[in-house]
C-alpha cells in the first residue's frame, strides 16, 4: 500500500511523492558514485 507524502513549496506548488513497502532495504554498502532511485519510491504512473 503506497504511503503518499505532500509538501507545499511557495515557489514550486504542491509536491507529491509516495513510498511502498514491497521492496526491502538492502544492506548498507559503500556510497554509490551515481544517484540511484530511492528503493521504496512509487512511480508517477502508479501514483
Amino acid at each position: 500500500m503506497p504511503l503518499v507524502h505532500a509538501l507545499w513549496s511557495p515557489g514550486r506548488g504542491l509536491l507529491l511523492w509516495a513510498e511502498h513497502d514491497r521492496v526491502a532495504a538492502g544492506p548498507a554498502s559503500r556510497p554509490a558514485r551515481l544517484a540511484r532511485s530511492h528503493p521504496f519510491a512509487v512511480s508517477s504512473a502508479s501514483l
